[in-house]
């Protein structure tokens, strides 16, 4: 029998969407074609003004330490190629690094299921998961720019509008926040434009919201943890960076589908309280993380 309970419904739909494998076949795409899209997105760097030092600095700040030298080595090597070998990849690269974003659109289209169209063909999908590359790589560019010159920014804020130096601690938060409110706006058009959908962009925000913030929340617990405590070295040896990769991307693409499952209950049973709604989401993550131990 249906229910319209959250919390039964979630746990319902977590299993009968198969939510936990789909997450860990998404995790394996988007890892295949990592590099490829890493070598796109410093294409496009080359031409801003961040250079390889700054953009080192700033990646070491947000990944565990034990992700460092790997990606701090594949950067070096990138940056030091030619940029007609880095521009010939380009094209390959949105190829495979689309590949990653078709995983993660099939699985999507299986938890909204219905209003789905079923005849586009399989260019007009990797079209769209080209673009949602696109806009990914634009994303994670604009929150560098801002996470690197935000204290020049709210210098020169500082220097021509003197009125506004007491709201430099806001400015700070402003800026944190901003990785937040980003991350919200791409996932909820991520949602309003699956293949198919049809639906209110309004109605793609408490899962966008409920995504954003699992994502980068986890994403500081899980570095802080993997620096602090992570003993997972002595296991896998050599191949701990790609493991721990790995399990990042495997959670973070399971908040992302916990997202479009709130969003599903929402518009199924046109919830009018979503904030309670979003308060009890919390149980469906303790509740997966649990079945997870």
């Amino acid at each position: 029998m249906e229910t319209n309970n959250l919390y039964i419904w979630s746990i319902k739909n977590i299993k009968s969407n198969r939510i936990s494998i789909h997450a860990a076949q998404v995790a394996f795409f988007i890892m295949v074609s990592f590099f490829p899209f890493l070598m796109f997105f410093i294409t496009l760097l080359k031409h801003t003004p961040i250079s390889e030092a700054v953009l080192l600095a700033s990646v070491q700040k947000v990944i565990p330490a034990s992700l460092s030298s790997l990606i701090s080595t594949w950067l070096n090597e990138s940056f030091e190629a030619s940029t007609t070998i880095l521009s010939a990849t380009v094209i390959s690269a949105l190829w495979a690094g689309s590949k990653g974003f078709a995983s993660i659109a099939y699985e999507l289209e299986a938890i909204y299921s219905d209003g789905l169209d079923k005849h586009r063909s399989f260019f007009s999908r990797r079209f769209h998961s080209i673009l949602d590359t696109v806009l990914f790589t634009i994303m994670i560019i604009i929150s560098l720019i801002l996470l690197v010159f935000g204290n020049q920014i709210i210098q020169l804020i500082n220097r021509f509008l003197p009125f506004m130096q007491h709201m430099t601690l806001l400015l700070f938060l402003l800026r944190s926040a901003f990785s937040l409110l980003l991350f919200t706006i791409y996932f909820a058009f991520l949602y309003y434009f699956i293949p198919g959908r049809h639906a209110l962009f309004r109605e793609e925000l408490p899962g966008a919201i409920l995504s954003s913030f699992l994502w980068i929340s986890f994403s500081y617990l899980y570095s802080f943890y993997v620096d602090t405590w992570g003993t997972i070295s002595s296991i896998y040896g050599s191949l701990t960076s790609i493991v721990f990769l790995m399990l990042w991307l495997y959670f973070c693409i399971t908040f992302l589908f916990l997202g479009a499952l709130l969003n599903k209950y929402l518009q199924t049973y046109h919830s009018i309280h979503p904030i309670n709604d979003l308060r009890r989401i919390s149980d469906i993550v303790k509740y997966y993380l649990k079945s997870k131990i």
